[in-house]
């Protein structure tokens, strides 16, 4: 499957040749599905973007998910346990 992208999304058979322009829509369906693979297998990632924040601090901790789990529960209509 790896490189029958590149004539749709170039027009060009040959990987040497020149590209003036891409075919967008072809485009944004390799990047998404590629993401959408990446996601699946837990892949991706930003290289460097932990120097901008850490995502741990915005996480609730046990005692507060426990306190508020029920309420939030019966406000979504969902069963938890």
């Amino acid at each position: 499957m790896a490189g029958k992208w590149w004539p749709l999304v170039t027009g060009n058979k040959d990987r040497g040749a020149v590209v003036v322009r891409i075919d967008r829509r072809y485009f944004e369906l390799c990047v998404f599905s590629n993401v959408m693979l990446e996601l699946k297998s837990g892949d991706p990632c930003v290289l460097g973007s932990d120097q901008f924040s850490d995502y741990r601090k915005q996480l609730v901790s046990k005692d507060k998910f426990g306190r508020g789990v029920a309420l939030y529960g019966g406000q979504a209509g969902i069963p938890v346990f």
